[in-house]
Order: C-alpha cells, then sequence, then structure tokens
C-alpha cells in the first residue's frame, strides 16, 4: 500500500467518527487504533487544510472526565467533560456538544447521575489512563 492511499485511507476514518458527532481525541483513536496525540496530530493537519474546523478546546485535563453517551435529556448523542470530587465521583457537567457555546447547559443534567459514568478499569476519554 503507498503512503499517499494510506494516509488518505487515515484521513477518511477520522473524518467517518467525527461526522457521528463531537468526540474526544482518545475516543477516536480507541476507533482507529492510534494513540490520542497522533489524533490531534491529524486533526490540526485536516484543520489547516480546511477539512475540519476545531470548535472547542478544553483546559487542562486534571481529574476532568470526558464521555460520549446518549443524552436522555436530548435525545441524542452527546460528548460532555465532567469535574471529579477526591473520590473520583462525577460532580459537575463542565460543558456538553449538546448546547451553543457548548458550557451553556441548560438541561436538567441527569447524565450526572448516569451508574458506571467513570467505572473502574474504563479508560478515561481525557486522559487516555485507565481509571
Amino acid at each position: 500500500m503507498e503512503a499517499e492511499s494510506w494516509w488518505g485511507d487515515l484521513d477518511n476514518a477520522l473524518l467517518h467518527c467525527i461526522a457521528e458527532g463531537a468526540m474526544d481525541p482518545a475516543e477516536i483513536g480507541r476507533h482507529l487504533g492510534i494513540s490520542a496525540a497522533g489524533v490531534t496530530s491529524l486533526l490540526l493537519l485536516l484543520a489547516h487544510q480546511g477539512k475540519i474546523r476545531i470548535r472547542l478546546v478544553g483546559g487542562p485535563i486534571g481529574d476532568a472526565l470526558v464521555r460520549s453517551f446518549h443524552c436522555p435529556s436530548r435525545d441524542e448523542k452527546v460528548a460532555a467533560e465532567f469535574s471529579r470530587d477526591s473520590g473520583q465521583r462525577v460532580t459537575r457537567v463542565n460543558w456538553c456538544s449538546a448546547f451553543n457555546p457548548p458550557t451553556a447547559i441548560t438541561c436538567d443534567r441527569r447524565c450526572l447521575e448516569f451508574d458506571g459514568l467513570a467505572a473502574v478499569g474504563e479508560p478515561d476519554v481525557a486522559s487516555g489512563e485507565s481509571t
């Protein structure tokens, strides 16, 4: 396989992933079998080429937890970032892709009640590490 074809296939696979909605680079990486850093590089190249827009950038990861899930309040797939307390319990929604801007959250925040949102052993989308 030629390098140009491989890169084109990878670009197309990445574009297919994000066509379904907002996703974190680590989550995209799991779908494509590459690192979150690799996805970030590809996203920047695609943005530079004018193929995508980067509309949301988060702050330092810290104890943040990013997840994609079906939102019961909006009845759609969303991505959201949550704050966690020292016991790793999800305590606050920092942003959600269902809103514009993503920080203007006006729903009932039922996602805070999800069991297993930060389940032990589940990869943390924000950091790529297991919790």
